[in-house]
């Protein structure tokens, strides 16, 4: 199957849209929580009843903005998630991602929010993610409740994860 390098651009475009639509957060945040949150961290994704599920890097810039690589995309055929992160106090911040998913024949997209809840001690991560999968992508908006668009909840899943460094010489 060939690629359409158009329509990737035109998917990108419409993703980076998607993320500046979100919640402004630069001007706005705790900026100790930001500092003590920014990094990449590994994570252990769990399902409800605590079998692994996926590991994901994370990473947080200190401005809020928010990028995850799962190592369980390949089956739902979704890309790398984008989205923004603020803090809610202290060392706990809510976070919205966005992503792509290719799941028709046809190339047709899905779109997936997840909704992450964190706290954050010294150089670990851990919290809850809530995953919403809305289709069909032209006529729904993901910033919307998900009864609005007749989502379907793809699931709960727990996380827990260390701050990545280099190593020591």
């Amino acid at each position: 199957m060939e690629r359409n390098p158009s329509g990737l651009r035109h998917g990108m475009r419409a993703l980076v849209g998607a993320v500046f639509l979100l919640p402004a957060t630069a001007l706005s945040q705790d900026s100790d929580c930001m500092n003590n949150l920014a990094g990449t961290y590994l994570l252990s994704i769990t399902k409800d009843d605590g079998s692994f599920a996926s590991r994901a890097i994370m990473s947080i810039d200190d401005n809020g903005n928010l990028l995850i690589a799962d190592s369980n995309q390949l089956p739902f055929k979704f890309g790398l998630q984008m989205g923004v992160l603020h803090c809610v106090g202290g060392s706990d911040a809510e976070a919205v991602t966005l992503d792509f998913g290719m799941t028709e024949s046809d190339g047709a997209a899905d779109l997936a929010r997840s909704d992450w809840r964190l706290t954050a001690t010294e150089d670990k991560i851990a919290g809850e993610i809530s995953v919403v999968l809305y289709q069909p992508l032209e006529t729904c908006d993901p910033m919307a409740a998900p009864e609005a668009c007749d989502a379907d909840p793809m699931g709960t899943f727990a996380f827990a994860g260390s701050r990545l460094a280099p190593a020591s010489k």
